[in-house]
């Protein structure tokens, strides 16, 4: 779905407030994720699951091993997966309910 949709891994970073305000609770609380920590978590995590670190797309023998094959050329030719700058405004805001 992510994929289809042009999510990509620059899409995958959380709010800024992430890198800036200590943790409330847990084990991790009073810490504060540096960016540099996340971009090298993210890399191990992509790799782990057979993505592409660059792009976050399931690499080939994922694809297969999943038994996706069929996909494959979508995926590198990029059709019909453009690009994406992110949601949309209209789609991001909750909807009122007409009932």
């Amino acid at each position: 779905f992510n994929v289809r949709e042009g999510v990509k891994r620059k899409h995958m970073v959380p709010p800024p407030r992430y890198f800036a305000e200590p943790q409330a609770d847990g084990l991790s609380k009073g810490n504060v994720c540096r960016i540099e920590d996340y971009d090298e978590m993210m890399d191990n995590y992509l790799e782990l699951r057979g993505w592409d670190i660059e792009t976050a797309v399931p690499k080939n023998a994922k694809l297969e091993e999943l038994g996706l094959a069929m996909v494959k050329e979508e995926f590198e030719t990029g059709v019909p997966y453009p690009d994406w700058a992110g949601p949309p405004l209209a789609q991001a805001m909750p909807r009122e309910r007409s009932d």
